[in-house]
């Protein structure tokens, strides 16, 4: 959820959002703890689970750096109970997928997932956090940022944008609005107006379609 929906829930309905995440594998991870809340955060690791921020190294990363979500512990599951019988041993660990960064408080936001991530030029970008910052803007309904291949940078950020009907949105108004708040290695490159976004089969967004989608684009212009 948004930090700007979130707020704007609390503050139109008066009910307190207490976050929480976890995975069939992993079990609940993390959680607000009553008074202890940080709103755009899953909240702190909780008891009886060890949660760690892993780069693609398998090393712990820093503080405010953006590490797989990595999940060991007593209330993890033991393993998967197959169709004909068959039961199959999980590892120790288990690797979510997840993107996350912890603060020096010891709470998790969740930025992304990994195999969502954008390298450029050696340096990891969530596009999580540009589709938050795309989605800021009044005239943008909805919006997502993906990688495509670059010859320099290995891949580019570019964007997807569906604007609101009756606005005068153009690229330069989205670039100049995603420069405003995004360092400028992060910020998108091109920008395609687009009716809707593809979503898997759970409706979740499909980034990998939205590269096949690019391709078709500028295979056309």
């Amino acid at each position: 959820m948004l930090t700007e929906n979130w707020v704007q829930f609390e503050t139109l309905y008066g009910i307190l959002i207490c976050q929480s995440a976890g995975c069939s594998e992993g079990g609940l991870m993390c959680s607000h703890r009553g008074t202890e809340r940080k709103i755009g955060t899953i909240g702190q690791p909780l008891k009886y689970q060890k949660v760690r921020l892993l780069d693609e190294n398998n090393k712990e990363v820093s503080e405010g750096q953006p590490g797989q979500i990595v999940v060991s512990g007593q209330q993890k599951s033991w393993g998967y109970l197959h169709a004909n019988g068959r039961v199959e041993k999980l590892p120790d660990e288990h690797r979510t997928g997840d993107l996350g960064i912890i603060d020096k408080d010891g709470h998790i936001t969740v930025v992304g997932r990994l195999k969502d991530l954008i390298i450029r030029g050696g340096v990891n970008i969530s596009p999580v956090e540009i589709d938050n910052i795309l989605s800021r803007h009044p005239d943008i309904i909805d919006a997502a940022a993906c990688g495509v291949p670059d010859k320099v940078y290995g891949e580019e950020v570019i964007c997807f944008v569906i604007s609101r009907k009756g606005s005068d949105l153009t690229s330069e108004i989205v670039l100049n609005h995603c420069e405003e708040f995004l360092s400028p290695f992060k910020a998108p490159k091109e920008v395609i107006f687009t009716k809707k976004l593809p979503k898997n089969e759970r409706g979740k967004l499909d980034r990998k379609a939205l590269s096949l989608e690019w391709e078709k684009y500028s295979n056309q212009h």
